[in-house]
């Protein structure tokens, strides 16, 4: 019986009493979505986890520690490697008061964008029945090997500029310029050289 899975039968009876239920619960766990992206921003593998809380001044929080050390595992596939992008955490808090206008579409709750920096993230309490709606999501994108962005960058939409200048390429051509009238003179007996310094 200590192996048997009875979460289900709490769960159960909570349903049938759950106008007597919409108290808010700490959350001891959430389901994290990993989506992989590729260099042209499509989705090529999604990973779902589930990783417990630690709970900490009432909340439910994952520590940066813990946080680093799952994204690190998850940046590795294969022979590819993947870059942090963005972190998108769902947390359904509203109140009891609010359940029927948020089952009835009134009003939405937005995905919140924790960017990606990494540290801790904070979770709070939420009425059980949306404990399971609750997420937090992970973009990575695969990083450009270096002979890729240098042979095949024009299609990946990246450019290399090359700047001209006019300027320079006039005074090249005027030296030339000179340094051929200046040969020219030397060679009829001219004294143009003694009043004409090259230019270098």
């Amino acid at each position: 019986m200590d192996d048997l899975d009875t979460s289900w039968v709490r769960n159960f009876e909570r349903m049938s009493t759950i106008d007597h239920n919409y108290k808010k619960d700490l959350i001891e766990s959430i389901s994290i979505v990993f989506i992989y992206l590729t260099p042209l921003n499509e989705i090529v593998n999604v990973v779902q986890e589930t990783e417990t809380f630690t709970i900490e001044h009432n909340h439910s929080v994952i520590k940066e520690e813990r946080l680093l050390r799952i994204i690190e595992d998850k940046r590795h596939i294969g022979n590819k490697i993947y870059q942090l992008i963005d972190i998108l955490k769902y947390n359904v808090e509203i109140d009891s008061t609010k359940i029927q206008s948020f089952v009835n579409n009134e009003f939405s709750l937005d995905l919140v964008s924790l960017s990606n920096m990494i540290q801790d993230i904070v979770f709070d309490s939420s009425i059980f029945i949306f404990h399971e709606v609750n997420h937090l999501y992970v973009f990575l994108k695969e990083n450009m090997p270096k002979s890729i962005l240098r042979k095949d960058g024009a299609n990946l939409g990246t450019t290399k500029k090359v700047r001209i200048s006019v300027e320079n390429a006039d005074k090249q051509k005027f030296k030339r310029f000179m340094r051929k009238s200046m040969r020219k003179h030397n060679a009829k007996g001219g004294n143009l050289s003694r009043k004409v310094r090259p230019i270098e």
